[in-house]
């Protein structure tokens, strides 16, 4: 039995392609969401800085390859994996 590869299909990659070519006609839109750094668009796709695509709901937890997406390094988006970004908790009292 082979495994379900969601992520490898045309139509996953035309958006990569698309959204690529997005941020390098307008560079300002080249931010990576989790670490706020700019994203070098003349990195090889492998550079650990490159442009990824990262899903708001991880795949891991049942998010879907062509659902929502923003941009991120690829090193940002590795380290995130399948959880969350870390967030400063807000307490009603302040021990």
């Amino acid at each position: 039995m082979t495994k379900d590869r969601p992520r490898h299909n045309h139509t996953y990659y035309k958006r990569i392609a698309r959204e690529k070519a997005r941020c390098t006609r307008d560079p300002a839109l080249a931010v990576c969401w989790i670490c706020g750094e700019p994203i070098d668009m003349a990195l090889p796709h492998d550079h650990k800085r490159a442009f990824t695509l990262d899903h708001v709901v991880p795949i891991a937890r049942g998010g879907r390859v062509l659902d929502e997406t923003r941009y991120a390094h690829r090193d940002c988006n590795s380290a995130r994996g399948g959880g969350r970004t870390a967030t400063t908790a807000t307490t009603a009292i302040e021990w």
